[in-house]
């Protein structure tokens, strides 16, 4: 296997009210968008295959990012965490009982009716590590804050839940570098 460059791109603001639990919910773009885009191009190479999540969010910024290229690609296992019946709910309104049980062990409890995160780490992986041998790089993949956690997970070698640590911004980018038995990360939100 040669190196591959894949770009983990998330995607811009969205405009929704802060404090609000979002995952798998389709929400708006923030009415900036379009500069932000822009800004988000301006950090790129010139895209070789871009793979987004099918989320609104994410697919506004991977078509801007394929212009006059081969359209993206859209993958499911790209979606952000499914947090069930939080969806759309306040943080603040949420039982703080039922948050801290999801807190102790979020890698493997779902809030009610949700996903794990370990569910959210092992669909990402797949996708990545297919798409690598199927597409030539440098590959972006356009999704979530979550997905791009759990895949910088992944490169470094560390717990998921250290990944939470990690600060993914709108419309930051990270750079990681699969060799054949290891992998390296550039950058993380340039």
């Amino acid at each position: 296997m040669t190196a591959h460059e894949i770009y983990l791109i998330r995607h811009t603001a969205v405009d929704v009210p802060l404090g609000t639990c979002y995952g798998r919910s389709d929400v708006p773009l923030a009415p900036e968008h379009a500069e932000d885009i822009e800004r988000v191009r301006e950090k790129l190479p010139p895209a070789m295959r871009v793979v987004t999540s099918p989320s609104l969010r994410c697919t506004t910024l991977a078509n801007a990012l394929t212009v006059g290229a081969t359209p993206p690609g859209i993958d499911p296992r790209l979606r952000e965490l499914d947090f069930g019946a939080w969806e759309l709910q306040r943080w603040n309104d949420i039982g703080r009982d039922e948050i801290d049980e999801w807190r102790r062990d979020i890698e493997r409890h779902a809030p009610p009716g949700g996903e794990p995160y370990c569910e959210l780490a092992r669909r990402a992986v797949r996708c990545l590590l297919e798409s690598i041998e199927a597409h030539a790089t440098p590959l972006f993949l356009v999704t979530h804050g979550g997905v791009v956690r759990a895949l910088l997970a992944h490169a470094l070698g560390i717990e998921l839940t250290q990944a939470l640590r990690l600060q993914i911004d709108y419309g930051g980018v990270s750079k990681v570098t699969y060799h054949r038995e290891h992998s390296v990360v550039a950058y993380v939100n340039r």
